[in-house]
């Protein structure tokens, strides 16, 4: 479906019924014509945190941790579609943590 709908972002979460975001990320990155990929997850334990970095070193543009606000959302959604556009530079990726759109430190 993502292949066909050609997104410029997708989003999705880390834990989900039928396929985790890692698969989903990793099914993403061999398109050719990959869209960037924002992984949200919980963050509140050791496994969400580790899920998170996993999924920005396995290819994710970046990653949210939950709670977060619409504001922390839509700000990560202008930042990665900014670095789609050559708007900031940087290595390809970003991080994005909760309450900071532009955060490029590792994890």
């Amino acid at each position: 479906m993502i292949r066909s709908a050609a997104p410029d972002l997708v989003i999705s979460d880390l834990f989900m019924p039928d396929m985790d975001g890692i698969e989903l990320i990793q099914d993403v990155q061999a398109s050719p014509d990959a869209p960037l990929v924002l992984a949200i997850s919980a963050g509140s334990d050791l496994m969400d945190a580790w899920s998170l970095r996993d999924a920005h070193h396995l290819g994710a543009s970046g990653v949210l941790a939950k709670p977060f606000r619409r504001e922390d959302l839509l700000d990560a959604v202008d930042a990665l579609l900014a670095l789609q556009g050559g708007a900031a530079e940087s290595d390809g990726s970003t991080q994005v943590r909760r309450g900071c759109a532009s955060c490029h430190q590792p994890m």
